[in-house]
């Protein structure tokens, strides 16, 4: 929410949950206004009409929902915000381990059922090298990094949870990745 009232300039209330469990009934009942939410968790709300959404936060339209715009189509240009996972190994693991790793969990990535499932589930499957998975944390660090001085003017409770939401830097090391919400891939930080 940070990212999206500093690059849109407007003035929200960042209402902290304890996870998205407690803040979709908040957002059902009029509790609070606004909500990013993954489709997966949000998609029977939203065929059932008891959700509208108005943008996805990632920088193109998601497959789940097409007709719906990206924020930045909306009017926040350069506006993206991605949820992701990696599977990442420690320090020092052997190349050839982290090359298997990723080849493995790559190959299950594009595999036509389980691609499948994940993008019914709004998750976009990526596959991506250990070294393009190293790049893309840097970037993501370095964004979030951002929103570290906007963030120490929030209460102590807004902090906790706008940290614990969004992308923190994760460990310097290898694995598969998959970015959700919109993006997913297989990849390691060398």
């Amino acid at each position: 929410m940070e990212l999206l009232k500093s690059m849109a300039k407007i003035d929200l209330i960042h209402v902290p949950f304890k996870g998205a469990g407690p803040a979709m009934p908040a957002l059902l009942t009029g509790q609070v206004s606004a909500m990013f939410a993954s489709y997966g968790l949000a998609a029977q709300q939203i065929k059932a009409s008891k959700l509208r959404v108005l943008a996805v936060s990632t920088a193109q339209r998601a497959v789940s929902v097409p007709e719906v715009p990206t924020i930045a189509e909306a009017g926040v240009p350069g506006y993206e915000s991605n949820v992701w996972y990696a599977l990442l190994a420690p320090h020092g693991t052997p190349r050839p381990i982290i090359a298997r790793l990723s080849s493995e969990v790559a190959g299950l990535i594009k595999s036509s059922d389980l691609r499948r499932r994940i993008l019914t589930d709004g998750i976009v499957p990526v596959g991506s090298t250990p070294e393009e998975l190293g790049a893309y944390i840097k970037v993501e660090s370095a964004k979030w990094a951002t929103m570290v001085p906007v963030s120490r003017r929030l209460p102590l409770s807004a902090r906790h949870s706008l940290f614990r939401t969004q992308s923190a830097p994760a460990p310097r090391r290898a694995g598969a990745t998959a970015h959700s919400a919109t993006r997913a891939t297989a990849g390691g930080a060398g």
